[in-house]
Parts: structure tokens; C-alpha cells; sequence
């Protein structure tokens, strides 16, 4: 359905300036899709929103390289895909490791401002542990223009 729809907007010849993403039970997207979605509308594209999606590691690259506008992100940043709690060493040094790809992945661009973490339904009411002051830090610092970043709990900001 999604890439008809993005083949529907392209047609229109109007570049979308914003878009949110929302399924009501969790689902994957494939990098051909966010390819799809950033040639039709990256050069005017300044909010995207991932709720419920998760999103290629590769195509948040992608997204931060091409849309050029892009201000606002909003999207689920995965902490526990690869974490035991059983070893806190481990799990320290895989959340840096995960942070450190995304951080990477966002430094890419030159406009983002505001970037915000969803979360996920069911770990709403739980720590983010990979949310440390440091590891916000470190994102805010790779992230050329990144000002504001938004959890569920925490608005942090950069002082100037």
C-alpha cells in the first residue's frame, strides 16, 4: 500500500513537506521503500515521523544525506535488539556500539534540529538505559545541528 501511495504523492508533482508513518501493529519497512519515499520527497522534506516501524540502519543514513530541509525525526531508537541483562558489561558496551551507528548515521545531516524517541508501546514505562547523559551527549556533538532531543521522560537541549 505504501509504495502506491508514495507513487500517488510523487505524481502530484508537490513534494511533501512533512510525514508521519503510523501503523497500529509494529512493522518493518525495506530500505527500497525509504529510497522510494526520499526520491519523491527529499528535497522538501522537513519532519518525518516512524511510529510503530522500524527502520534500516542504512536508510536513516540515507534520510539524513538526501532530505537537505529536514529539521524534525522522530522514530524508535532500537536499545535492546542484541542486550542481555545478565551481563551489564556486555550490555554497556552494545548500546554504545548502537548508539554510536545511529549517532553516525545522523551526523550526516546538516539540518536536523530536533530529534525524538518514540519509544515503544510496551517499554514506555521502563528506563532507557542507553540514554545516559553521556551517550546524549556524544549524539549532540556527532549531529552537526541537533539541538533538542525528545524521550518519553526528558527534553534534552544544548546549551549555547
Amino acid at each position: 500500500l505504501w509504495p502506491e501511495v508514495i507513487a500517488l504523492t510523487k505524481s502530484w508533482h508537490s513534494p511533501l513537506s512533512s510525514i508521519t508513518l503510523r501503523v497500529s501493529d509494529k512493522m518493518a519497512v525495506s530500505h527500497t521503500f525509504i529510497n522510494e519515499l526520499i526520491v519523491a520527497h527529499s528535497s522538501m522534506l522537513e519532519h518525518i515521523a516512524f511510529i510503530s516501524v522500524d527502520v534500516p540502519w542504512q536508510s536513516v543514513g540515507v534520510i539524513a544525506t538526501k532530505c537537505t530541509r529536514l529539521e524534525r525525526f522522530a522514530m524508535h531508537i532500537p536499545d535492546k535488539d542484541v542486550v542481555s541483562l545478565c551481563f551489564p558489561t556486555v550490555y554497556a558496551v552494545l548500546i554504545h556500539r548502537i548508539q554510536h551507528s545511529f549517532s553516525t548515521a545522523l551526523a550526516k545531516s546538516t539540518t536536523l534540529q530536533t530529534l525524538t524517541d518514540i519509544g515503544e508501546s510496551h517499554t514506555v514505562h521502563s528506563a532507557q538505559a542507553f540514554l545516559s547523559r553521556s551517550n546524549v551527549k556524544m549524539m549532540m556533538t556527532k549531529v552537526p545541528r541537533l539541538k533538542k532531543l525528545v524521550t518519553h521522560d526528558r527534553i534534552w537541549t544544548v546549551r549555547i
